[in-house]
């Protein structure tokens, strides 16, 4: 098994709304790194990658190759699941 020292790179999808909340505690948590996010709302992909210095994803797919990205938490509405 490899194991990683350090924090787990995160990639966030949804980041407006709960997942803006969500971001302040990954910022917050020393194991944790926010490595990438995405949002349907570019505007808010962007003002989440200002404030904690992420990247921005075009879309999920992107979002999940990022060879970064070891885990991905995703806070969308329930009728896009």
């Amino acid at each position: 098994m490899v194991t990683k020292e350090g924090p787990v790179g995160i990639g966030m999808i949804g980041v407006g709304g709960f997942g803006a909340g969500m971001i302040e505690k990954i910022h917050h948590a020393k194991n944790l790194r926010l490595v990438t996010c995405y949002d349907v709302s570019l505007e808010t992909s962007k003002e989440a990658s200002e404030k904690y210095g992420c990247a921005v994803a075009s879309g999920v797919e992107e979002l999940v190759n990022d060879p970064d990205v070891e885990a991905v938490i995703a806070i969308t509405p329930n009728s896009v699941h």
